[in-house]
């Protein structure tokens, strides 16, 4: 909740992505981390890293910093005060697709979920064995079935991605 607020608070464009999201569009299902999207150049990194570590995170500046540089886009921050974390995953490169929802009362963003199902068919399409990508497929059906979704934009872009045969199956 603390993230949510204070993401709304910074002005940085966020969505929610990954357990939570698919849980938004699709079957409620639990997971033990909160992951989000933010569109950030490279200048923005330092107020983003100021942010984060006043929302409570543990925030390694020199240790980002080098991610960041070596082109790693996904920061894993542990809070301070439990054992939970959050993964940012930095967007750089196009318009951050989103849509406007609310998470424990609050107004926030997900990441849309055509989107959203195409970065779970990389995902499946990425993981071996095969079998470990059960929780990716069952959210893939389960927003597919419960939320209205651009089917032609998925199969023309999974096609692009060659992730169709997945789709498809």
């Amino acid at each position: 909740k603390a993230l949510v607020l204070g993401l709304n608070k910074s002005k940085l464009p966020y969505a929610v992505t990954g357990a939570l999201a698919a849980s938004y569009y699709g079957t409620p299902r639990t997971t033990t981390d909160v992951d989000f999207i933010l569109q950030l150049s490279s200048k923005d990194y330092d107020g983003l890293l100021e942010i984060l570590e006043g929302l409570g995170l543990k925030v390694d500046r020199t240790r980002i910093k080098r991610q960041l540089r070596a082109g790693y886009n996904v920061l894993t921050l542990q809070d301070k005060n439990s054992p939970h974390q959050a993964d940012f995953i930095i967007h750089t490169k196009g318009k951050l697709g989103k849509r406007a929802g609310s998470l424990l009362g609050l107004r926030t963003y997900y990441q849309t979920p055509e989107s959203l199902i195409l970065a779970k068919l990389r995902m499946v399409k990425a993981t071996r064995p095969r079998e470990k990508s059960l929780k990716d497929r069952e959210d893939i059906k389960a927003i597919a079935h419960n939320t209205r979704v651009n089917l032609a934009s998925i199969v023309r872009t999974a096609r692009e991605e060659t992730t169709l045969d997945v789709w498809e199956a």
